[in-house]
């Protein structure tokens, strides 16, 4: 899949350029710590290779509606989900659908409410759902909660896909516990190469947040990475003044 979906394409149609394409699991706001796959790395539109891998991986054979399937004839069908009121994720969703379909993979979409789709992803009694569109965030800089995430321990907790890998895991507490940053950079680095490779998340997109203040209003507000308001420092919100 992560081979079959354009991320250009995603962030043209689904946020109307209002995004970047993504690759690991830092945005670049994180600065050193940002993973920007190499071209040999890249796992992204080019539906040659996810063809040639589907071929390798013994899905060579087609139902009468062009359906790939196993050897047993099982077709590779899957259900994809979206919550209904999150618009650019609902669209990104169907971009998922018509991608997997130009490689012989049938996606069922389904909307469900912001409830149902917690209640749904970690359900780690019964899991019962394919693939999912939602979102991460970060309220820091620093890149520790966002590496967490797909912890064999959070397993749970934050890790929504139920990611388990010891190598990764221990990559975690090397970093975590590194004092030197440029050491801790390549620890970071190789943690996501591994991760992005791996697939576990599909990561399509990082968004530009849009933000809006009245300048008459306010003063002394300044461009900050993670945006003017909602910034990783905060910042604004210590020297903004009333303006006139």
């Amino acid at each position: 899949m992560a081979c079959a979906i354009d991320r250009k394409q995603i962030v043209e149609i689904a946020y109307a350029g209002l995004a970047v394409p993504a690759g690991g699991l830092l945005p670049p706001s994180f600065g050193d710590y940002y993973f920007e796959p190499s071209s040999d790395q890249v796992l992204d539109n080019n539906p040659d290779k996810a063809n040639k891998l589907l071929d390798d991986a013994g899905y060579s054979a087609k139902n009468a509606d062009g359906i790939r399937q196993a050897a047993d004839g099982t077709p590779l069908k899957f259900r994809i989900i979206a919550i209904s009121s999150t618009t650019v994720d609902v669209r990104t969703a169907q971009l998922f659908v018509e991608s997997a379909a130009n490689v012989g993979i049938k996606l069922d979409l389904s909307t469900v409410d912001s409830d149902t789709m917690g209640s749904t992803v970690y359900n780690t009694d019964g899991p019962d759902w394919d693939l999912f569109v939602w979102g991460w965030d970060s309220g820091v800089n620093d890149p520790d909660y966002l590496l967490g995430v797909p912890l064999s321990s959070q397993i749970g907790g934050n890790n929504d896909v139920f990611y388990a890998d010891p190598a990764y895991d221990a990559l975690y507490d090397q970093q975590a516990g590194e004092l030197d940053p440029a050491k801790r950079v390549a620890i970071v680095q190789e943690m996501q190469a591994k991760f992005y490779d791996d697939c576990a998340y599909i990561i399509p997109v990082y968004l530009k947040k849009l933000q809006a203040y009245r300048k008459g209003s306010w003063s002394n507000l300044k461009e900050t990475p993670g945006g003017i308001i909602f910034n990783f420092t905060r910042d604004n919100y210590v020297k903004a003044t009333p303006g006139k």
